[in-house]
């Protein structure tokens, strides 16, 4: 979700950024939804977004970071530092003191470090995407790894990174090229499984978290439940990512500050919905049409206001700064040779 890490192409495409602001957007509305409401009609909404969403947003993380071997300091600047500053401040103001268990959206973070620390790791292991896959599965029946440092979610999404990082340019331009509708089909598809299995109580909104749909002893049913997820979310990245093939100027411009949309956007949505729950008490009682009218009123809010160029400067210089403070400046090679 950051722009530290530059694909080794001509020149960024455009139409990914463009994307980008897209997905940032549902990411938005979906915790704006989630404050108001995660049952009924609400919460079918939300899982047809979720399943979605986060997968093609870890895609496009993995499919940015193929270089990220050769900037370790991308990692800090990006990841790492905005984690302990952000989840940290974010614990204080809401009074949970469990710091290594990350907050809210800060999971992302955190778990992109991972991620962009296992490219340098796992780079040359012949069947990364595969063996990813199974380590989703795997990491689904042990109770113990949960929010605790994000680990669920760190495996579970693990897959959708390491498939854009396998995916070549060259591929993603031939995925552009598929029929609209094939695409279009994919994804159409999908939301319609995810809307069946959610209304029926067999899908859980996060599944990424939770492998048993059921109960702890139903593990078969919970792996053959996330497969399902992962099925879904390789078939949306396919589908959406053939479908960006337009890019807008204006989109494009947001997309590449997902990072601070990201970032301050928990603290605004966190805000405004304790706004909207004073003037509206029992706004969770109220139509749910309305709340779908609002809640994307109050992301498109949220985006122009975290994604502004000087919140965007502010989120820069802020990591640029702590980087600068904590880490040593390279050797001149004016101090080399006095050395030797």
């Amino acid at each position: 979700m950051d722009e530290v890490t530059r694909i080794p192409t001509k020149e960024r495409d455009s139409s990914l950024d463009t994307l980008k602001c897209i997905l940032i957007f549902f990411v938005v509305f979906g915790h704006v939804l989630e404050e108001v409401g995660v049952t009924g009609f609400l919460g079918t909404v939300r899982a047809m977004v979720y399943c979605f969403h986060m997968p093609v947003f870890v895609f496009l993380s993995g499919y940015f970071s193929k270089d990220i071997t050769k900037a370790s300091a991308g990692v800090l600047k990006g990841c790492a530092i905005p984690f302990f500053v952000y989840n940290t401040i974010y614990c204080l103001i809401v009074r949970r003191y469990d710091f290594l268990t990350p907050q809210y959206l800060y999971w992302y973070l955190l778990s992109l470090c991972f991620w962009r620390m296992s490219v340098g790791a796992f780079s040359k292991v012949k069947y990364i995407l595969p063996i990813s896959i199974a380590i989703a599965l795997y990491a689904g029946t042990i109770e113990e790894a949960d929010r605790f440092l994000a680990i669920q979610r760190t495996l579970c999404f693990f897959p959708f990174f390491w498939a854009g990082v396998l995916l070549t340019p060259e591929r993603l331009e031939k995925w552009k090229k598929l029929p609209a509708i094939f695409s279009f089909g994919t994804v159409a598809f999908c939301e319609l499984i995810v809307v069946i299995m959610s209304v029926n109580g067999f899908m859980l909104t996060k599944s990424y978290e939770m492998i048993e749909p059921y109960d702890t002893t139903n593990i078969v049913g919970g792996i053959v439940c996330r497969s399902i997820v992962l099925s879904i979310g390789f078939l949306c990245i396919f589908g959406i990512i053939s479908l960006s093939r337009c890019s807008c100027r204006v989109l494009s411009k947001y997309g590449k500050r997902t990072a601070s949309i990201l970032v301050y956007s928990g603290f605004v949505v966190n805000i405004v919905s304790k706004i909207v729950y004073r003037i509206v008490p029992n706004i969770s009682m109220a139509s749910e049409w309305l709340v779908m009218l609002i809640s994307p009123i109050v992301a498109f809010i949220v985006i122009i206001i975290c994604g502004n160029h000087w919140v965007y400067s502010i989120y820069e210089n802020t990591n640029n700064n702590i980087y600068v403070l904590l880490c040593r400046p390279p050797k001149r090679e004016s101090d080399k040779a006095r050395l030797d």
